[in-house]
């Protein structure tokens, strides 16, 4: 990874490993497993549909 840059990563277990002889900084940030999948909803599904099945689940939302 070059700075400025970031990687999105499906749920499941990771290793990282830094290969640098010089410090670095990372920094990392994990949302819970069905969050893309409800800002997804929200931006696909009209306004009354929310409001009429707020809790209907949708499919796992996976990055590639």
């Amino acid at each position: 990874m070059d700075e400025n840059r970031y990687l999105l990563l499906n749920p499941g277990f990771y290793d990282l490993v830094i290969d640098q002889e010089e410090d670095v900084e990372s920094f990392c940030v994990f949302f819970r497993n069905d969050l893309a999948g409800e800002v997804l909803r929200t931006l696909d599904t009209l306004t009354n549909g929310l409001l009429t099945d707020p809790y209907r689940e949708r499919n796992p939302v996976e990055f590639f």
